[in-house]
C-alpha cells in the first residue's frame, strides 16, 4: 500500500497546531492528553514517534486554580470549601473511568441532581467551565458518562508536551514523511468530491487554482468532520445523512500572550473561578469575561523556555457563534476582552501592562463536536460513521468526543477495517 494524504490547509495538524517564540513552545489549540496505559496501542504509537520522552505529568494533587484572582493550590483537596464533598466526588469518579456509555443517556446536570445534589459551589463552577472549555457545551447538554470518565481519567493525571498536542502532530508528520515519502503528503489540496464506486472510490481534487484531478483509489479514510464529509461524499444514504445533520459543532478561542519577562509557572492549566454559579452564555448574552482558564505554556518545559507565554481559552458553548467569529472585528474584540480580564491577575502574576509583549489570537469556528446527552454512545450516532462503499470515517465526531484519544481510536479502527479487507 502507498497511502496518499491530502490536506486543504497549507500545513498539516488540524487544530493541533503550535508556535514558538525564542525557546518557548505554546499551543494554538488542545494542550494535553490522558496518560496512556503502558503497551496500549496509544502508548506504542506515541513511543514509536518519539514524543513520550518530552512529556510531563500533572497529577490531580497538583491541580491548582485561580480563585478570585489568587492561586488556590491542591484544588481537589477541597480544603477551601468542603474536604468531605470533594473526597466523596473523587470516590464516585472511580466508578466511571471505564464505563461512560452507561450514563451517556443523561446530561451532567441530570446526573448531579440524581446522584450528587450536594455538590459545592466551586466544584460546580469548575465542572461548568470544564464543560465549556473542553466539550464546547453546558452541563445541561453534555453526556454525563463521557464527562465523568474524563474527570476520572484526570484524577490519574494528564500528560503534557511542550507546544501542547502540536508536538504529537509534528512528530507524527515527520515519521509519516519518512515512511511514505514527502510526495505522498500533499497540502493545499482541496477535496471537492468523493464518489464511491464498485470496489473503488473516485476523489476529485483541486491541486491549484482551476486545476482539477480525479484520483481513483481502493479505499478512502475520511478524516474530515461530518459537516464537511456530507458536502463532498455523494451519494450518502438518507438515514445516515440525517444523523450527520444532527451533530452540532461549537467554536472556541485561544489567545496567547507572550510576556517581556519570564515568570514562574503557577501550575499547568488553571481555571479561573469566582465561587459563583456561572450564567449560561447565549448568542444574545455572551460570556463577558475574557477566558475560562489559562495555561502556563512554560510549565511543560520545566520553566526553561524563554520568553514566557500564557495561553488563554474561551469557549462559545452555544450554536451560532461561528458567524460572529468570522467578523473582521472579532479578533480585536476578543483580544480586548482577554487583556482587560488579565489585569485582574496582574498582582498574582507579578506583571504590569508594560510586561505584555505579543498577543496572538486564534479563532476556531467549528472544531468541537458536541457530546450531546442521548446521542453519545447511541446506535443512532454509530450510523453516522458507517462505511459508505470503500469510504471509512476517522474523526473525533465518530464518538462526538472532542479529544485526541477519540481521533486516535477512530483512526486505528479505520486502519484495521481496511487491513481486514486486504486479507
Amino acid at each position: 500500500m502507498q497511502p496518499l494524504i491530502l490536506e486543504q490547509a497549507s500545513q498539516f495538524g488540524g487544530n493541533c497546531k503550535g508556535e514558538s517564540i525564542g525557546t518557548n513552545l505554546y499551543s494554538l489549540g488542545p494542550a494535553y492528553i490522558s496518560i496512556p496505559e503502558t503497551n496500549s496501542p496509544s502508548h506504542r504509537m506515541l513511543n514509536e514517534i518519539g514524543v513520550l520522552k518530552y512529556g510531563r505529568v500533572e497529577t490531580a494533587a497538583q491541580k491548582e486554580v485561580f480563585l478570585n484572582g489568587k492561586v488556590l493550590p491542591n484544588f481537589w483537596s477541597g480544603a477551601h470549601e468542603s474536604p468531605t464533598v470533594f473526597a466523596q466526588m473523587k470516590q464516585v469518579l472511580k466508578k466511571y473511568k471505564d464505563n461512560p456509555a452507561a450514563f451517556n443517556h443523561m446530561s451532567v446536570n441530570q446526573w448531579l441532581r440524581q446522584y450528587f445534589p450536594h455538590i459545592t459551589t466551586t466544584l460546580y463552577e469548575y465542572f461548568q467551565y470544564y464543560a465549556w472549555s473542553s466539550f464546547g457545551g453546558t452541563l445541561d447538554e453534555i453526556a454525563a458518562g463521557e464527562f465523568l470518565s474524563w474527570q476520572a481519567s484526570e484524577q490519574n493525571g494528564i500528560l503534557v508536551f511542550p507546544g501542547g498536542n502540536s508536538l504529537i502532530t509534528q512528530l507524527l508528520f515527520q515519521n509519516l514523511r519518512a515512511a511514505v515519502g514527502p510526495a505522498q503528503l500533499r497540502t493545499k489540496s482541496a477535496v471537492l468530491k468523493v464518489i464511491p464506486g464498485n470496489g473503488f472510490v473516485d476523489v476529485v481534487v483541486e491541486e491549484s487554482l482551476y486545476k482539477l484531478k480525479t484520483i481513483r483509489t481502493k479505499f478512502v479514510v475520511m478524516a474530515a468532520p461530518k459537516f464537511v464529509a456530507k458536502k463532498i461524499i455523494s451519494p450518502i444514504p438518507a438515514n445516515q445523512l440525517r444523523v450527520m445533520d444532527s451533530i452540532e459543532y461549537r467554536s472556541f478561542m485561544v489567545g496567547n500572550v507572550t510576556l517581556r519577562k519570564t515568570i514562574p509557572s503557577k501550575g499547568f492549566d488553571l481555571y479561573c473561578l469566582k465561587k459563583e454559579i456561572p450564567k449560561i452564555p447565549t448568542p444574545n448574552a455572551t460570556f463577558s469575561r475574557g477566558f475560562t482558564d489559562v495555561i502556563f505554556s512554560n510549565w511543560a518545559q520545566g520553566d526553561k523556555g524563554s520568553p514566557c507565554t500564557l495561553t488563554f481559552y474561551k469557549a462559545f458553548p452555544y450554536q451560532g457563534a461561528r458567524q460572529f467569529l468570522l467578523s473582521p472585528f472579532a479578533h480585536n474584540k476578543h483580544r480586548d476582552f482577554l487583556l482587560t480580564e488579565l489585569q485582574n491577575y496582574y498582582p498574582e502574576l507579578g506583571i504590569t501592562n508594560s510586561d505584555i509583549g505579543a498577543v496572538r489570537m486564534t479563532l476556531w469556528g467549528h472544531s468541537v463536536p458536541v457530546c450531546q446527552a442521548g446521542l453519545a454512545s447511541s446506535k443512532e450516532l454509530a450510523l453516522a460513521s458507517q462505511p459508505i462503499g470503500n469510504i471509512v470515517f476517522a474523526n473525533q465526531d465518530n464518538l462526538v468526543s472532542p479529544a485526541y484519544e477519540s481521533s486516535e481510536s477512530t483512526a486505528l479502527e479505520a486502519a484495521n477495517h481496511i487491513l481486514r479487507r486486504f486479507r
